[in-house]
């Protein structure tokens, strides 16, 4: 089809002459266009149609060569015709005018405001590489000439990146700076990295949880939940709420995705997931997929495989509730680093963040800047602060000013007992030291004191020249300021830990400080024994968390359960304070070693002295655990200067006791009806306690129990439960029959006799995983035989720290 014209024949037939062997581009569009006069006149006047015609031509024209070597002629042609109906339309519309006019406004794009980029890769792994200029920079221009750029798959090694403004080929990255070749690292957190976004919603299964009305979802307020970059480290303070720290990469290859997660609270809860462009969860049934919590200051790695394409990466943060009111808690789950495998290239390398450096090119890190130096981004090495009048802790972006010194930075100690069994006490500065003595109104250290005597010792311990206190031996007591003694025929020590003076640090007891971003801290802050309490002092700007730790071996005596309570073989007894400037903690903490560490009891802000106790169920190993955490922990603004902030904030224990230890010092001795053994009294028989009158072993009354043949007084004789006997006065059991007397009812539960296991029906989570309730179930039957199993599997257990726990029970 060729448009026809009267006026020029000779140029119709030459059109015609030409078409006849390749269909011309222009005489197509032309043709086509001529057919658009059946569209409405509103929108289009006879002026823009001739305009849009001649526009159209020309466009046309400049195809030509393309349609030439275009394998699809139908295609193009489609194309054609709608660039056409676009200008017709939109020529001299609003907003063609709008676009002209700013374009008009932008200068001409010059050689040198073009840069290159690569396309998305297309279906044979490869792509062109293109020459764009900056976006609202310039317009026009001549850009350079499109090339085929590396194939889809191309990676530079760790340390060099890919030159694609040059030759496509892999450069060693320059001083001040570093690359992981196929990999991206996030571990600076001032702000929050390009390519993540934060999602904080409501925690709707936290009414099913806890019929607290405090944690209802309606109530819940979650405009102070969310991920908080914070430096070194990004934390979540979830409260009641979920909150999700999202981020997605694109892998071109099989790879990989690592990240160092803290969280130590028993109330937190951090989950990972992974899903691909189909929003398919791709880590569902993976041990990893709730990470085990850790302890206190201690970071854990965890790496998980990624399949090649679209991968959208989720930590997500919850904090379950509590019975108690914390709502002005923070408990916060930190990441500190995120490392992803298997990207592409780096077209470029990241420069080494503040306070790190690297003074070699080719690098796939950045070194961390030592005390007392700092560095800016992108250094080639560390600049020292001035030694006098500033200071710096490591990796640090500047330095801060030395303030003049005050009493908090110093701390007393007392020296060894030496031979002679004299002591003194003397004072040492904060290390680092960084304050200063030559400014007014400067605090001096003072001067030792005078050589005194010795202090006693505590409680089943002795003084020993040259050596302090130790404790007596296993057949001995001590009260302390006497020398120990030997217990009296047939009576054994009452062994276990008494604490009251606190001259030295007790042997079984440390003290350690950790902070969030490393293991260990950086000042000597810790636990310092002060003569009549033990308390924390800090260091300058320390943010640490102080922890005091008690180790016992064990002790005496067999774990029971009786009347649905655990029989308490030991007791530990507490006396302290805290003095806070604001929502400080303090937590108690018991650790068996066979599960998990447990917060037993927490306090916030000032406490006035006090005591608590906590009676000690199992005889295993245990560890007990006084943690603080000063006021300045909570707080979410990182400039603040807390060099000299929160320093009056202190915790202070006056005693400690634990009492019925398998080691220890024992301060008095007791008697034992039948005699001596290596490890304390004969016990009495199954079913009799200890006179305390006759010191004698005394058969308990019918149908009750005991559960220690070392049981003092009839009151630790226990009565069996309705339809319940007593079977050797140290359990109770079923017959698998019970007879209601007030009801005239009989009730026979022989088909339950043994071990049953009963399946609840299937359920879904809300992520749609399947899961069902088990239950062993030992109602009744043969005292010896066989009890309910189940093993602790819970998620969050670090299997790599603690074993397999099983419990034998009536119902698990």
């Amino acid at each position: 089809m060729v448009s026809s014209s009267s006026s020029k024949p000779a140029s119709s037939s030459s059109s015609s002459a030409s078409s006849s062997s390749s269909p011309s581009s222009s005489s197509l569009l032309l043709s086509q266009s001529s057919s658009s006069s059946s569209l409405p006149s509103s929108l289009m006047s006879s002026q823009s149609l001739a305009q849009s015609e001649a526009t159209a031509a020309s466009l046309s024209s400049s195809v030509v060569v393309f349609s030439a070597v275009t394998s699809h002629p139908n295609r193009l042609r489609n194309l054609l015709l709608f660039c056409t109906l676009f200008f017709l339309f939109y020529a001299e519309g609003p907003w063609s005018r709008r676009l002209s006019a700013w374009a008009n406004s932008l200068p001409e794009c010059r050689p040198e405001d073009f840069h290159y980029e690569y396309t998305e890769c297309d279906q044979y792994g490869g792509r062109w590489r293109v020459s764009v200029p900056e976006p609202d920079k310039c317009a026009g221009g001549t850009p350079n000439n499109i090339t085929r750029g590396k194939d889809c798959s191309y990676t530079c090694k760790a340390g060099q990146y890919l030159d694609i403004q040059g030759n496509q080929e892999c450069l060693p990255c320059p001083k001040g700076s570093y690359s992981l070749g196929g990999g991206i690292r996030f571990d600076s957190w001032d702000e929050l990295p390009k390519g993540f976004y934060i999602k904080t919603e409501k925690f709707s299964e936290i009414g099913m949880l806890s019929n607290n009305e405090e944690y209802v979802t309606e109530k819940s307020n979650c405009s102070n939940s969310g991920w908080i970059p914070k430096g070194n480290f990004i934390a979540a303070y979830p409260k009641d709420c979920a909150t999700s720290l999202v981020y997605t990469v694109n892998l071109v290859k099989p790879g990989s995705v690592t990240f160092e997660y803290q969280f130590s609270e028993s109330a937190s809860l951090l989950q990972f997931l992974i899903q691909n462009s189909q929003c398919q969860n791709l880590v569902r049934d993976q041990p990893n997929q709730y990470p085990p919590a850790t302890e206190k200051g201690q970071w854990s790695i965890v790496t998980l495989h990624l399949e090649s394409g679209m991968n959208v990466l989720f930590w997500k943060a919850f904090s379950l509730p509590s019975n108690e009111n914390d709502e002005t808690v923070m408990r916060p789950v930190l990441i500190r680093k995120i490392q992803v495998e298997g990207v592409a290239f780096s077209s470029e390398c990241t420069k080494c963040r503040n306070g790190t450096y690297s003074d070699q090119i080719g690098l796939s890190f950045c070194n961390p800047c030592p005390e007392d130096t700092y560095s800016e981004r992108g250094a080639t090495e560390c600049t020292s602060c001035d030694k006098v009048s500033e200071y710096s802790p490591r990796e640090s972006g500047s330095c801060r000013k030395k303030q003049h010194c005050r009493e908090m930075d110093y701390y007393e100690y007392q020296t060894p007992c030496n031979k002679e069994g004299l002591t003194q006490t003397k004072y040492s500065w904060m290390v680092p030291m960084r304050c200063r003595t030559d400014l007014p109104n400067a605090t001096q250290l003072p001067p030792p004191s005078k050589v005194e005597k010795c202090p006693q010792c505590n409680p089943g311990m002795m003084s020993v020249p040259g050596s302090g206190c130790k404790f007596c031996a296993s057949d001995e007591y001590s009260d302390g300021a006497s020398p120990c003694q030997k217990c009296p025929v047939s009576t054994s020590p009452q062994m276990g830990y008494t604490y009251k003076w606190w001259y030295t640090m007790p042997p079984n007891i440390t003290s350690h400080c950790l902070n969030l971003e490393e293991t260990e801290c950086v000042t000597n802050s810790s636990w310092i024994p002060a003569k009549s309490y033990i308390h924390t002092k800090y260091g300058p700007g320390e943010r640490s968390y102080l922890l005091l730790v008690l180790e016992i071996p064990g002790f005496r005596g067999n774990e029971a359960i009786i009347l649905d309570k655990g029989v308490k073989l030991g007791q530990l007894t507490f006396v302290f304070e805290t003095n806070c400037s604001s929502q400080c903690q303090f937590y108690f903490m018991v650790d068996h070693q066979t599960t998990r560490p447990n917060v037993v009891k927490k306090w916030i802000g000032t406490q006035q002295k006090q005591k608590f106790v906590f009676p000690v169920l199992r005889n295993g190993a245990a560890k007990f655990s006084w943690i603080f955490m000063h006021s300045q922990w909570l707080s979410k603004d990182e400039d603040e200067d807390i060099s000299q902030m929160y320093i009056t904030d202190y915790a202070r224990i006056h005693f400690i006791e634990v009492t019925n230890t398998i080691s220890g010092g024992a301060a008095s001795c007791q008697k034992c009806p039948r005699g001596t053994q290596q490890d304390g009294c004969v016990p009495c028989p199954d079913g009799h306690y200890i006179d305390v009158n006759s010191t004698k072993c005394t058969p308990c009354p019918p149908n009750t129990v005991v559960h220690s043949g070392n049981a003092w007084g009839i009151e630790s004789c226990k009565p069996c439960g309705p339809g319940l006997h007593a079977v050797d006065g140290r359990q109770c059991i079923s017959n698998c029959t019970y007879k209601d007397e007030k009801n005239n009812r009989h009730y026979d539960f022989e088909s339950l006799a043994g071990f049953q296991h009963v399946i609840g029906g299937h359920l879904f989570t809300s992520a749609g995983t399947q899961y069902y309730h088990g239950f062993n179930i030992t109602l009744c039957g043969s005292p010896d035989g066989p009890k309910a199993q189940c093993i602790n599997n819970v998620t969050t257990l670090p299997k790599e720290n603690y074993g397999t726990t099983y419990m034998a029970s009536i119902l698990c």
